[in-house]
């Protein structure tokens, strides 16, 4: 649906209610800065220059489901290592567990 949104289309929860839904949700987030880096670090294709303004308008409509929905963990990942996120993950899905 951030995808859809970002490229201009008229959705809404409602339009995806009868797809299934995860009991959890954990998304990874990047802060734009970062992204830019790793974009320029890797060498930026003529698509990724096209594609930063849509990239920053799909993460904002991530970041808004997020905030509207409470099963959603975020995971800012600037900073941290696979072995964290892994960790991050594991710890919450214990403590639904308990």
């Amino acid at each position: 649906m951030a995808y859809h949104k970002a490229l201009g289309a008229k959705v809404s929860l409602d339009d995806f209610a009868h797809i299934c839904k995860a009991d959890w949700t954990f998304l990874l987030d990047v802060s734009n800065d970062v992204q830019e880096k790793r974009f320029s670090r890797r060498g930026m294709s003529i698509r990724d220059k096209q594609s930063i303004n849509l990239q920053d308008r799909i993460r904002e409509n991530y970041q808004l489901l997020c905030r509207q929905n409470p099963r959603v963990t975020t995971i800012l990942t600037d900073n941290i290592t696979i072995a964290d996120i892994s960790k991050m993950v594991i710890e919450k899905i214990q403590q639904l567990q308990s």
